[in-house]
């Protein structure tokens, strides 16, 4: 099974970019260069991770937008940054410039957000 993810950025040259690399490691991939766009492509086709540009996200826009919709409200969000030292990074955020590790970080996360709906699901 794929695993879906959506990318929020207002690059949209970044954006594509970014896509077709993540498309190309087997990733289902939707795109939206703005919040409002991505919360409602998200509300009609959910997907398993929500990577958006950390600008988008800086004044809390996009995690207010998808926690007033509760169908999204716990979808996980991950956080693309430009810097460039590893090191720095907080525990959701990715470097932008690290396609591989983008990657791996949407697997791990949308690997565990399943396990926990399906622990959820069990305990009924």
């Amino acid at each position: 099974m794929s695993r879906k993810v959506m990318i929020v950025d207002a690059d949209v040259d970044a954006l594509g970019v970014l896509a077709s690399a993540l498309r190309a490691r087997g990733l289902g991939v939707q795109i939206a260069s703005e919040v409002y766009d991505a919360v409602e492509q998200a509300y009609q086709t959910p997907p398993h991770v929500l990577l958006a540009a950390k600008e988008l996200d800086r004044d809390g826009d996009l995690s207010a937008a998808l926690s007033a919709v509760p169908a999204l409200s716990e979808l996980p969000i991950l956080h693309l940054v430009n810097a460039k030292d590893a090191s720095t990074l907080g525990p959701r955020e990715v470097r932008r410039a690290d396609v591989d590790h983008v990657a791996a970080r949407i697997l791990e996360v949308a690997l565990r957000e399943t396990v926990v709906g399906a622990q959820q699901e069990l305990r009924g």
